[in-house]
């Protein structure tokens, strides 16, 4: 009989924890599968890993981590990955936003062959401005990465063993599950469902963490703001020469001057802050290659009951 991992990232989700699994096992519990629970604790303000460590469940194995400290979802998740060793992992969040139902749906789109099934959202249920961020996200990654995210898709997916093993064996130490999912290919497929509602308290992913998320998947996917940076300069340094010449003309010629000091003012201005930005978007990636040298784990265990 086939073993298939549910792995869930938990992060102050105290409310919900019991209740989601039990749903989950619910919806699960007629499939002929072999299913094992992995919960891994990434917050340090609740009783979630006291919930999680006396959770117990009959005909379904438990694979209970705690985090030394937040580590953020991205470390939950791949912690969960590099402990997986079953056929396939089912990856859904803890806030009930992930609808379970669609989890027989995942499996039969995995059963049809494919290595990698996605949840593709066809209508959340959040705000507008939500929407609108999120949408406005997928498009600017997917103009300028190397890689095609889907849109409308997020980590609530069933992964293939094979993809596990290739994901684990990636050399970077902070990794982008989306990125990284897209990037390695294989067989695709799409389950079409609808994104509910936190069913318990505020979204824990707020807006900085949305953009330093986003900032993650463009910077490590893509080149293109570095070369953005060169065609910049080569206009505004083209644009530069060819005014120069047009007032040199008018001045020997004509006698007349076309622009006085206020505008060399702004000029100034506005090449420092074409400068600025150019080093902001150097830092971005120097940064990253900082963190990537220093080695550090993306995740550090504290505790592991299995």
């Amino acid at each position: 009989m086939k073993k298939i991992n549910i792995l869930i990232p938990i992060y102050n989700e105290e409310e919900s924890i019991a209740e989601l699994v039990h749903l989950i096992s619910n919806v699960v519990e007629d499939l002929k599968y072999n299913f094992s629970f992995t919960l891994i604790e990434d917050g340090l303000n609740d009783s979630s890993w006291e919930i999680i460590k006396n959770l117990h469940l009959n005909n379904f194995g438990m694979r209970k981590i705690k985090l030394s400290r937040n580590f953020g979802h991205q470390g939950a998740i791949f912690c969960g990955l590099n402990h997986f060793n079953e056929d396939a992992v089912l990856i859904i969040d803890s806030d009930f936003q992930d609808n379970p139902k669609y989890l027989p749906k995942l499996i039969d789109e995995w059963e049809n062959g494919n290595d990698i099934v996605l949840a593709k959202r066809i209508d959340r249920k959040e705000s507008i401005f939500r929407k609108l961020l999120i949408n406005f996200y997928f498009k600017i990654q997917n103009k300028l990465s190397e890689i095609f995210i889907p849109k409308n898709v997020g980590h609530f997916s069933l992964l293939d063993k094979k993809i596990v093993e290739t994901i684990n064996n990636f050399p970077e130490n902070k990794k982008f599950l989306l990125g990284i999912r897209a990037y390695v290919g294989f067989k695709v497929s799409f389950v079409e469902v609808i994104k509910d509602k936190r069913k318990y308290g505020n979204p824990k992913m707020n807006l900085r963490k949305l953009l330093k998320l986003s900032s993650e998947g463009l910077i490590g996917f893509s080149t293109v703001p570095l070369n953005i940076i060169g065609v910049l300069g080569v206009l505004i340094s083209l644009s530069a020469l060819g005014f120069a010449i047009y007032t040199f003309i008018l001045n020997v010629f004509m006698n007349e001057k076309v622009l006085n000091w206020d505008f060399g003012l702004t000029s100034i201005y506005f090449l420092s802050g074409i400068q600025l930005l150019s080093i902001s978007i150097l830092g971005q990636y120097i940064g990253k290659i900082f963190d990537e040298t220093k080695n550090r784990p993306q995740y550090i265990v504290e505790e592991l009951i299995d």
